[in-house]
């Protein structure tokens, strides 16, 4: 028996196709996007300086022309695989005609780098040696759980609602979700989910060029040496590899913050327009991210105005307008919630604005797993250091650490040009979200991605330029490299077996499938189930992407809901009607994914008499599917 996933590896089928098959995918995409942008793009006279911004322009201008679109159709019902899969054939034939200027362009880019010095070549081929290898890990299976639990999900519910319906008992899912939802609409070619992940791994490799571009204003060597340290920053690699949005994320935020500043000192109106759909997406994408916008536009907004005095009210209507983009791009999600709650910003702020499906223990959870303790809640010392705890945590900075503080602030104290501004927008970034965040951990990291690739690129840059040449800044440089790619390695390697992954149909498939417990209850599912006429509630398993059933999968968070069906002072007769009410059919149990979150997050913990008497309900209704490792299939009739 093989699911939607594992179809693909399964006997029969070479390895070397799947990843072609995905490869071709990815591409195809990746061509409609700039299709799509350089259409939207050219209507606007001002022209880009170099390769580099020609090509990053066209992405980020062509996410967002297919984001108004699939917002259009999924306004009027009608955002489904046919309208979809339009937009997208319009976007890969707008990139065909244009195929041939991308070409000459990229061509007339690697012909520049036949001037360059030996080192320079040198550094250039290992950063791009990195970035293809970062993009190879990105070809491992999607097993990360927050693509399969609302990231991806979300989007292929729309998908198959027609817009953006309400998932219910998924408080994740109720986060604007503007780039997922951009790229999430490949599952119309690939139900695997892995364009969806490489797409994500490639928009993350932007931020190697963001690096590059700051690195810049200190020659050409900083930024090579400014894109390297981004590229083996231990941390990175394994996002990178589970294809997390926050690193395409803090590209689209570092690009926002690099147009910011050119609209501000060159009073531009197309960089302004640039910066405010690159902020927008970050809004639009994570409620974490309007911190690091906020500090983005009111600090370069600050620094230009003390600069020269004489560009205040021009600066000040360009912030309107960078924000009147950014409002219109999150405003669909803030709707959305609010007429399905009456909290816009739904599940954020309860006690304030309430919301349906939700309760104040609900957020409380939500708020401590997600921020962790206050700053007021931890011990002093702690409170001392949580300013820069993101950069005290291992191995995840590498041998980086510390030293990212102090070269930005040197850069922040002795640079010149833009990159003084890029240092003191990440160390503000740092200080904010280390007040806002103090304890360390993997949300902190991923939540303030775009600061630390700013201190990255400002410190890399700082030892890769002429001031430091004597010092021999560049044998640091890469001693710091090659010390943190080391760590990144065997970090990674100890987190996703990657060369299994990639070399072995069955290794991919067993990793796949020990990531998702029900997998073969799934299968079942899909293939014996009619979508028509059955909807399965989900217990435990809150992985629902690969059903292709309808179904309710209450978050880790949503317990109460499932308890508010099964109360204790109802009988079996009362919990029946109400999953009749709901349209339940089928109940999925996995017990082993019920422990866990009952453990972790309280999730449909019952008392011992409760349970027993929901235990002994469940033993008398006829089991469909058992895989004898603790997940069932109920049927209800």
């Amino acid at each position: 028996m093989t699911g939607p996933y594992d179809a693909a590896v399964f006997s029969g089928t070479f390895l070397i196709a799947e990843f072609v098959r995905i490869g071709a995918i990815t591409s195809l995409y990746c061509l409609a996007i700039l299709g799509w942008g350089d259409l939207v793009w050219r209507a606007f006279a001002e022209s880009e300086s170099d390769f580099l911004d020609y090509i990053v322009t066209r992405l980020v201008i062509g996410c967002f022309g297919l984001y108004a679109a699939f917002m259009f159709l999924s306004a009027g019902g009608f955002l489904d695989r046919r309208l979809v899969a339009f937009t997208l054939a319009v976007g890969v034939v707008l990139g065909l005609f244009r195929l041939r200027v991308f070409a000459k362009k990229l061509s007339e880019t690697f012909r520049k780098t036949l001037h360059w010095s030996f080192e320079q070549r040198l550094l250039f081929g290992f950063v791009f040696v990195l970035a293809a290898l970062q993009v190879a890990c990105g070809f491992t299976p999607l097993t990360f759980y927050d693509a399969q639990v609302y990231q991806l999900l979300a989007p292929v519910q729309f998908l198959s609602g027609g817009g953006l319906v309400h998932i219910p008992w998924n408080v994740y899912s109720n986060a604007p979700m503007a780039l997922q939802l951009t790229l999430g609409m490949s599952w119309i070619a690939d139900a695997t989910g892995n364009t969806f992940k490489l797409l994500m791994t490639l928009f993350g490799c932007l931020m190697l060029l963001a690096a590059a571009r700051i690195g810049g204003e200190f020659g050409l060597r900083a930024a090579l040496v400014a894109a390297l340290f981004v590229a083996t920053y231990p941390e990175f690699w394994i996002h990178q590899t589970f294809g997390v949005v926050d690193l395409a994320v803090a590209s689209f935020s570092i690009f926002g913050a690099i147009w910011w500043v050119e609209a501000l000192r060159l009073q531009s109106w197309n960089r302004v327009l640039r910066a405010g759909v690159a902020f927008g997406f970050v809004v639009a994408s994570r409620y974490q991210g309007v911190v690091l916008v906020a500090w983005m536009l009111l600090g370069v907004l600050v620094n230009e105005c003390l600069r020269n005095h004489k560009i205040v009210r021009r600066a000040l209507l360009k912030s309107v307008v960078a924000g009147a983009v950014i409002v219109v791009m999150v405003g669909p999600w803030l709707i959305g919630n609010y007429s399905h709650f009456g909290n816009p910003v739904f599940p954020l702020l309860h006690e304030w604005l309430g919301g349906a499906e939700w309760s104040a223990d609900q957020a409380v959870r939500l708020q401590a797993e997600v921020m962790g303790a206050s700053l007021l809640e931890i011990p002093a010392p702690q409170i001392v250091m949580a300013p820069v705890n993101a950069l005290l945590m291992l191995p995840s900075n590498g041998l980086f650490g510390l030293g990212l503080l102090l070269g930005s602030l040197i850069v922040s104290w002795a640079g010149g040009g833009n990159i003084r501004i890029y240092a003191v927008l990440g160390l503000g970034g740092l200080i904010i979200w280390g007040l806002i965040h103090p304890i360390p951990g993997v949300q902190l990291l991923r939540f303030n991605a775009a600061t630390l690739v700013l201190l990255l690129a400002c410190t890399g840059a700082l030892l890769g330029s002429d001031r430091f040449q004597e010092w021999k800044g560049v044998y640091v440089a890469a001693t710091l490299a090659l010390g943190s790619l080391l760590i990144a390695i065997v970090t990674l390697n100890g987190v996703v077996p990657v060369w299994q992954t990639l070399t072995s149909a069955t290794a991919r498939n067993r990793f796949w499938q020990a990531n998702v417990p029900s997998w073969q209850v799934l299968a079942f599912a899909n293939e014996k189930l009619d979508p028509a006429r059955h909807k399965i509630l989900l217990i435990g398993e809150t992985r629902a992407l690969w059903l292709r059933i309808p179904f309710l999968a209450p978050s880790s968070f949503n317990g109460p809901q499932l308890y508010d069906i099964f109360a204790a002072n109802a009988d079996a007769k009362a919990w029946a009607g109400r999953l009749h009410q709901l349209g339940i059919t089928h109940i999925l149990i996995s017990s082993s994914e019920w422990q866990r979150l009952a453990d972790g997050y309280g999730y449909f913990r019952l008392a011992d008499e409760h349970l027993s008497r929901f235990r002994a309900w469940i033993s008398r209704l006829p089991v469909l599917f058992d895989d004898h490792r603790g997940n069932l299939l109920i049927s209800l009739s």
